[in-house]
């Protein structure tokens, strides 16, 4: 899991808060209050596996780990009737540079928050905007919910800034004092994933081990528990194609769900 996160979603107020404001308020403004929040769309799960979600599966983009900018978005949404997500025009994202980094090229031109960081900052909205995506179908919407606006905050944070921050300053010129990929844990969405199933949350499992695959195409345990989350989604032909990718690996143990569930 790379870096720590910031996550913040208007979606939904805690209890505590309304008993902390309930005295500020007349009873009208507190019909008013409970009316916003139940025209809104809601994550089906707790909000701690958004929480989960999110920052188990969010990649920092390389570019920004490379030079160690940091970088934090705020993406708007909206969820219709049939639970399909479309995003608004409301996006943006701040990057926050280490004092360590010099800002000019050899010339002494600063570029560095022109271009460079604008596509630090667009790298950053698109991975928020695929984590967002990756939860569609697990927010509950109707008629007098579809169509509202939701906003989610995300962070980035870069393993070098922190060291890029205590260092002088570079008078050096423009150079990269990062890593331009750091490895991804891949064991985290796969046991999230395994994790979520016994849970008997396929629906969540689904997400993290379609990941995990991603990240480890031979990775057959993967495989085969993801044909276990589509199968208890009832999505047959999936699971077989999982089970059967399972066979193609060398895993001959799946051959009884394949007997049983693809003929």
């Amino acid at each position: 899991m790379q870096g720590k996160y910031k996550l913040v979603l208007y979606c939904v107020f805690a209890c505590s808060m309304l008993k902390a404001q309930i005295n500020a308020f007349t009873s009208a403004n507190i019909k008013d209050y409970r009316s916003k929040v139940d025209s809104l769309p809601y994550f089906a799960f707790q909000l701690i596996e958004l929480d989960t979600l999110i920052s188990s599966l969010k990649v920092v983009p390389g570019n920004a780990e490379l030079y160690g900018i940091n970088c934090e978005t705020e993406i708007g949404f909206r969820v219709d009737k049939a639970n399909k997500i479309t995003f608004s025009d409301f996006q943006k994202a701040e990057a926050v540079i280490p004092e360590g980094l010099n800002m000019k090229d050899r010339n002494g031109n600063d570029f560095v928050r022109t271009s460079f960081v604008d596509s630090v900052k667009h790298a950053c909205i698109k991975d928020a905007e695929r984590l967002i995506k990756l939860t569609e179908g697990l927010w509950v919407s109707d008629s007098v919910r579809s169509g509202k606006e939701l906003k989610i905050k995300i962070a980035y944070k870069t393993q070098s800034f922190d060291r890029l921050a205590k260092q002088p300053k570079s008078k050096t010129g423009f150079v990269p004092l990062g890593n331009l990929f750091v490895p991804r844990d891949v064991s985290v969405p796969y046991n999230l994933g395994v994790s979520r199933l016994s849970m008997g949350k396929p629906r969540l499992a689904k997400i993290y081990l379609e990941e995990a695959v991603i990240l480890n195409r031979a990775d057959v345990d993967a495989y085969y528990n993801l044909g276990i989350c589509n199968l208890k989604l009832k999505r047959e032909k999936e699971a077989c194609w999982c089970w059967q990718k399972c066979l193609e690996l060398g895993d001959k143990s799946v051959s009884e769900q394949i007997n049983k569930y693809c003929k």
